[in-house]
């Protein structure tokens, strides 16, 4: 929220509020759409029915020192000139020191009293400034232009005290007095009132005054401020509403293109269960240098593995380790490595899984290792992982490191261990698998028989 300085009118005295602020209700009646809103029994609505008066000349002299001393103003032969800062103590001293309250008429008193509201203001003594605004609309000869002024003040520093069901008060009583002034009731005030009942935790009346709001603007030809649909879309998702919170951010997307309401388009989809739109979401980010945290990249990486694209998943992952962005562990280096390997990509493969198999305290990776080293036809390196993975244990699928060992083994001929590796299978899926592979090496082994009994030397092939 922004309190603008208040203005002094030099030509009436008139203390005019410049205030933006965030308000609320009286006894008010809104129906199905914004134009229905209407307001009965207006506190304060025979003030707009009294006429501006003239303060006394005598008053009028007194105040002209206090008002210099809150807005100080140039001369006329040097309307350039550097202008002093605002001095509200020097001004409180100086009606204090010439004003007798008690002596003046109402319409006189309500004017003195906006001028010490506005003095504590800027003394930033908002409980001060609040009594003496309410003293500006206890007087019965204050204008209804001044009245109107104040109680939206008055709103906008309940406010800042927090005092919300107060500010609800005021701000609407504000804008029904505007509203017998013959002003509409507009999307900002509807916008106002929805920010009060939310600092109240009211979300239901937030929801339906904020709608109105956006409404009216969009049932214009126009579109709703920023904040409205943020106002919106963190009301629906705390009332769990995330298809509706979606719709917001798509129109926020359009309406205001920033890359983090694509972000926040994946976590909704990511709750909607939906990882093919959360991954497009992700990748629009992505695109436009959106994805600033460890988390984003990783996620965006798996995202990609998942989605059967592993290398694009892998390359998002080094791009982040090169950027600093995603720390260096175990996980993120078995990650990548799986990655490449899933996309035959084995030389990318290799480098990673090795980091991962000294990093690790099991035998997983080192499993992982084993199966890259034999795509390779590293067959020797293959065996030496494979069984690093056995001696270290905890593995998911010991069955398919014995399997990997025996394939390197057959790679290099040694038909009796790889034989030996196959038949310490005893997992059930793999059975099947290794009973093959030994029909397969015991036939490889008699043809390789065959074969130097011939005269053929196989191992100078």
């Amino acid at each position: 929220m922004i309190i603008r300085k208040l203005k002094i009118h030099a030509a009436t005295g008139v203390l005019l509020s410049q205030a933006l602020v965030f308000g609320g209700a009286i006894s008010i009646s809104a129906g199905a759409s914004a134009q229905d809103f209407t307001c009965t029994n207006v506190q304060y609505a025979e003030s707009l029915e009294r006429r501006l008066r003239a303060l006394d000349q005598a008053v009028a002299r007194d105040l002209e020192e206090p008002r210099e001393l809150l807005q100080p103003t140039p001369p006329e032969d040097d309307p350039d000139a550097v202008l002093p800062e605002p001095n509200p103590a020097a001004a409180v001293a100086e009606m204090d020191d010439e004003i007798r309250i008690d002596r003046l008429a109402s319409h006189e008193a309500a004017e003195v009293y906006n001028l010490y509201a506005y003095a504590y203001y800027l003394l930033e003594d908002n409980g001060r400034a609040i009594i003496n605004y309410e003293r500006v609309l206890e007087e019965e000869g204050a204008n209804g232009s001044l009245v109107v002024r104040t109680l939206k003040t008055l709103a906008q520093l309940h406010m800042i005290q927090e005092q919300f069901p107060r500010a609800l008060d005021r701000y609407v009583n504000w804008a029904c007095l505007r509203q017998l002034q013959g002003n509409n009731i507009g999307a900002e005030e509807y916008a106002q009132i929805a920010t009060i009942y939310y600092r109240m935790e009211d979300r239901a009346s937030a929801l339906d005054f904020i709608n109105r709001a956006i409404t009216l603007n969009e049932d214009a030809g126009n579109i709703g401020k920023e904040n409205w649909y943020s106002m919106k879309r963190s009301i629906l998702y705390l009332e769990g509403d995330i298809p509706g919170v979606i719709d917001v951010i798509r129109k926020l997307i359009v309406y205001y293109p920033n890359v983090k309401y694509w972000r926040e388009l994946g976590g909704m989809y990511s709750e909607m269960e939906d990882p093919r739109r959360q991954l497009a979401s992700y990748h629009l980010a992505y695109l436009q240098n959106g994805l600033e945290t460890e988390g984003q990249l990783k996620g965006l990486g798996y995202l990609y593995i998942a989605a059967e694209a592993p290398y694009l998943g892998a390359e998002i992952m080094v791009e982040g380790i090169e950027n600093g962005l995603i720390e260096e562990d175990e996980e993120i280096y078995r990650a990548i490595g799986s990655a490449y390997y899933q996309s035959r990509e084995m030389e990318k493969a290799l480098p990673w899984m090795e980091r991962a198999a000294e990093a690790s305290e099991d035998g997983e990776a080192y499993g992982r290792l084993a199966n890259i080293y034999l795509s390779l036809g590293r067959y020797e390196d293959a065996i030496r992982a494979g069984g690093e993975a056995v001696t270290r244990g905890d593995l998911n699928r010991r069955d398919q490191v014995l399997m990997t060992v025996g394939s390197a083994l057959h790679g290099l001929r040694e038909y009796d261990r790889a034989i030996a590796e196959f038949r310490k299978i005893r997992d059930d899926r793999s059975t099947n698998a290794a009973r093959q592979w030994i029909t397969f090496v015991e036939s490889e082994k008699e043809r390789d028989r065959q074969l130097r009994a011939s005269g053929i030397d196989l191992d100078n092939l």
